[in-house]
């Protein structure tokens, strides 16, 4: 490797690395914003919320970040003449091309050991979150002037603010008794809420609480100075997931799930949806960078930071891109063979940009008469 293709490998690893934070980092907080309640950004459970989304994000959009970055540079390189100059100085296109080669390489790469290694362990801990916020809340879960529903509808409590870590202001509770038939719904002017092992009891101070029989609809109020209750919230020990998906399975079980995937269609199409993003998409990191490197040898030499080319670019790269992602998630759930259609996808994407790469090689040569095509210099020099 020459202190030229150093020197550019260098560049690319910087521009990749911001490309990278500018295009992951901002979806990372989407997902994260979009899956969890504002109270669990201020618990500890953020940290597995964030492990958990962070490696899948970004072997998802590695490929495009990568693929942008080198496209952007080279774009660069060809508007400066730098490109041609290179050329002249017989450099192959091959060895024009090979730093950004590895570095999408190199991303490839990162992005296998993602998918394939930290990301079925890591998901796991999202969708742990997921389930408790769906099935058994704690108190610090709880936003002020919400109504929580919980043990399946029979209770129900709100509050207007909170005190301090385990204090709440102006409490309603409501519970249902199916076996007195009655609907109990206490007002108090403060809670604490008292965590034990298993489950969540809240302890009510100055308020009142009204008896409703639901068959003879009499109504009856009492006065209380303290009062405790269920609240239907999780103690200190979380509930545990009792199934494992398909996405958490690590390379070598996944693999072997194949065959007893095949006897069940949606099983089949989980299972084919998620061989895709894990074995193919992270190598979309060298296809795409291939197109975009094409594209920028071809048309390069007229485009300029601003030129809505290089934007046309960049369109083409994400939609390919968007393309293999929407057939793995969407298509495929009306057909499994459909998944063969993505790899058909990025196959094409590659010869095509191989076409790109050497259109102007190949132009030049096949414009040469025929006597002459074999007196074309080719480039020497690919150190």
């Amino acid at each position: 490797m020459t202190v030229i293709h150093r020197h550019f490998f260098g560049r690319l690893l910087a521009a990749t690395a911001i490309a990278v934070l500018g295009i992951c980092g901002p979806l990372i907080l989407l997902s994260v914003f979009y899956h969890v309640p504002t109270s669990v950004l201020y618990s500890d459970l953020i940290w597995s919320v964030i492990y958990g989304i962070v490696p899948t994000t970004v072997f998802l959009t590695l490929p495009v970040a990568v693929a942008i970055a080198c496209t952007w540079f080279y774009a660069r390189l060809a508007s400066d003449f730098v490109v041609a100059a290179l050329y002249s100085a017989r450099f192959s296109t091959a060895s024009v091309i090979l730093p950004a080669v590895v570095v999408s390489t190199f991303a490839a790469g990162v992005g296998l050991i993602l998918s394939c290694i930290v990301a079925p362990h890591s998901v796991g801990h999202t969708h742990d979150v997921l389930h408790i916020l769906k099935y058994n809340l704690s108190p610090s879960m709880l936003e002020p002037e919400r109504v929580y529903k919980l043990d399946d509808g029979r209770r129900a409590i709100s509050f207007q603010k909170w005190l301090d870590k385990s204090w709440i202001g102006g409490v309603f509770l409501q519970e249902q008794v199916p076996e007195k038939n009655e609907e109990h719904t206490i007002i108090a002017e403060k809670g604490e809420f008292i965590v034990f092992e298993q489950q969540t009891f809240l302890a009510l101070y100055s308020g009142f609480i009204q008896i409703r029989n639901l068959k003879t609809r009499t109504l009856e109020t009492v006065e209380f100075n303290q009062l405790t209750q269920m609240t239907g919230l999780r103690g200190a020990s979380p509930p545990k997931r009792d199934w494992v998906g398909i996405f958490e399975l690590d390379t070598p079980d996944f693999i072997r799930a194949f065959t007893p995937a095949q006897a069940d269609r949606g099983n089949a199409i989980r299972w084919a949806s998620e061989a895709i993003k894990r074995f193919c998409v992270p190598l979309l990191a060298i296809v795409h960078t291939l197109l975009g490197l094409g594209l920028v040898l071809t048309w390069g030499t007229v485009v300029q930071d601003d030129d809505w080319r290089l934007e046309m670019f960049y369109g083409v790269i994400l939609s390919a891109h968007s393309l293999v992602l929407v057939v793995a998630e969407g298509a495929i759930n009306m057909d499994v063979r459909l998944g063969w259609l993505a790899i058909a996808i990025i196959i094409a994407e590659a010869a095509v940009a191989l076409v790109l790469i050497n259109f102007n090689w190949l132009r030049f040569y096949f414009s040469r008469p025929n006597e002459m095509r074999g007196l074309v210099p080719t480039p020497l020099r690919t150190d």
